[in-house]
């Protein structure tokens, strides 16, 4: 007499605990990565504003008026006495005068990198999304809705 095959056994209750529990943990890092996305979108549209001031007082005559933005959605209208030179932070709280063109590079490089930081950010944060889909999927088969 022929035995038949035993059905397939799904995870172990302790299993589906670890699965609730890693669920738990990837809502919590989706929500924290989504939070620093929004940040980082935050610095890179500031940094996108300084660079559109610094491209167009490149431009500017010397003691011509221009708005400068400050931040927040606030600006002041300022005279440029020296178009052609930018304080500029170099990082870890030391700026230095350096010529606009090579503020703005600095500046350039710095959107691009925010850029990048976004993007790795936003496949994390999908590959995340995918595992968490899954997990969902298994524990909603087992415990139903």
């Amino acid at each position: 007499m022929a035995h038949a095959a035993a059905p397939p056994q799904g995870p172990s209750e302790q299993e589906l605990r670890e699965l609730v529990m890693r669920s738990d943990q990837i809502r919590q890092q989706l929500g924290a990565m989504e939070a620093q996305r929004e940040y980082l979108m935050e610095v890179a549209a500031e940094a996108r504003r300084a660079l559109q001031t610094l491209e167009h007082m490149g431009q500017a005559a010397p003691n011509e008026s221009i708005l400068v933005p400050l931040g927040g959605g606030a600006y002041v209208r300022a005279s440029v006495a020296e178009p052609g030179k930018t304080l500029t932070n170099l990082g870890s709280g030391v700026h230095a005068e350096l010529p606009s063109s090579e503020a703005a590079a600095r500046l350039r490089a710095r959107v691009d990198n925010l850029d990048n930081a976004q993007q790795a950010l936003l496949k994390d944060i999908g590959r995340l999304s995918d595992e968490l889909a899954r997990a969902s999927a298994i524990l909603e088969s087992y415990y139903g809705g």
